[in-house]
């Protein structure tokens, strides 16, 4: 999967959602990012490395949303004190996992 494919998702998801409120009040023309494929380690076993696409980046210390091509589907990450992105758990769509930001 390529970075253009994955905004093309993310794109269409938008798009179909109109409806969505943003309850967490983000810009998403801001946070949204071209989507880089970065190594993220797991939360449950920190030996594993995980190689997701970031596709949002809520702040410099806030919450990133990545993209698991291998399970087709979103979910969150968070940058640890030893500056390492860190996989806290998927949510499935782009939209629910914006929502359980």
């Amino acid at each position: 999967m390529t970075s253009e494919e994955i905004k093309s998702l993310i794109d269409e998801e938008l798009r179909s959602n109109l409806s969505f409120f943003n309850s967490h009040s983000l810009n998403l023309e801001k946070c949204l990012i071209d989507p880089i494929q970065q190594d993220y380690v797991d939360s449950f076993d920190e030996s594993k490395r995980l190689k997701y696409w970031t596709v949002l980046i809520e702040s410099e210390g806030g919450y990133r949303i990545a993209y698991d091509p291998k399970n087709n589907c979103y979910g969150l990450g968070i940058v640890t004190d030893k500056n390492e992105l860190m996989h806290i758990g998927n949510y499935g769509t782009f939209i629910e996992t914006l929502e359980g930001m």
